[in-house]
């Protein structure tokens, strides 16, 4: 979703509308802002498997609003605004989830693999830009409808709610028997749960805000901060979404 805009954008927003092209673009990191912002409300209150499926729900919608538009601008940016509600979604509630019914010992690696196919997929954006034709961008928009069409039916059928979070909202019956089911009869069924159990006791496991900021945090914020700021200074989202405009703009035919 976030690749799939670069070929077709000028076939979208028309060759030269700087302003529209640029809306399209923006339109979905405004999205993703207020998805992440919504992320943390979401998984504590409806639960980490809802927040799957309502993640889900819009990677799914956005495409289809596009798809399903007139072909004028506004659908496309209601749809590109949409889909970046998910990617907000997305970056916090799939991680988390991730973490928390992975066993210990690949906690690491999924988390990992979750972030190389992200790049994975961009990568296919792009691919997508090569094989097809600009004017065929709703056929790439539905094939972007594809993997959270996937979600949608893996949280509806199949995946479970986490332990963390049934332990949360007081079912530690069912959350014992969920981390057996995802993890078998191990020492990491009750490590977990009673890790759970503390992290919800008292105040509900909700720490304040500046404890972020406080002395022993500060090495960790500051290096997370960094690395973001090297990471859009670095220039990626140009390459991300206005590549094949610079490639045609050098002189490349193709």
């Amino acid at each position: 979703n976030l690749s799939v805009i670069n070929g077709p954008l000028e076939a979208i927003a028309g060759a030269g509308n700087l302003q529209a092209q640029g809306l399209i673009v923006s339109v979905l990191l405004v999205g993703a802002t207020l998805g992440s912002i919504l992320a943390g409300k979401a998984v504590d209150s409806i639960g980490r498997k809802s927040s799957l499926l309502l993640t889900g729900a819009f990677l799914l919608a956005g495409p289809l609003i596009c798809v399903l538009g007139s072909g004028s601008l506004g659908p496309v940016v209601l749809g590109r605004g949409v889909v970046g509600v998910g990617v907000g979604l997305a970056s916090s509630v799939v991680p988390q989830y991730i973490a928390e019914i992975s066993p210990k010992h690949l906690r690491g690696t999924l988390g990992s693999v979750n972030q190389l196919t992200i790049c994975f997929g961009i990568l296919l954006g792009n691919v997508l830009n090569v094989l097809l034709s600009a004017h065929r961008w709703k056929f790439m928009f539905t094939l972007c409808a594809l993997p959270p069409a996937g979600l949608v039916i893996l949280a509806l059928g199949f995946l479970p709610e986490t332990p963390n979070f049934l332990v949360a909202t007081g079912m530690v019956d069912k959350a014992e028997e969920t981390a057996r089911l995802l993890w078998g009869d191990s020492e990491q069924v009750a490590e977990a749960v009673a890790a759970a159990a503390a992290e919800h006791s008292g105040d509900g496991g909700i720490t304040p805000m500046t404890e972020i900021f406080s002395a022993k945090h500060r090495k960790m914020l500051t290096i997370c901060c960094m690395l973001f700021v090297f990471q859009q200074m670095s220039g990626i989202n140009a390459i991300v979404f206005f590549s094949s405009i610079l490639f045609g703009q050098a002189g490349f035919q193709n």
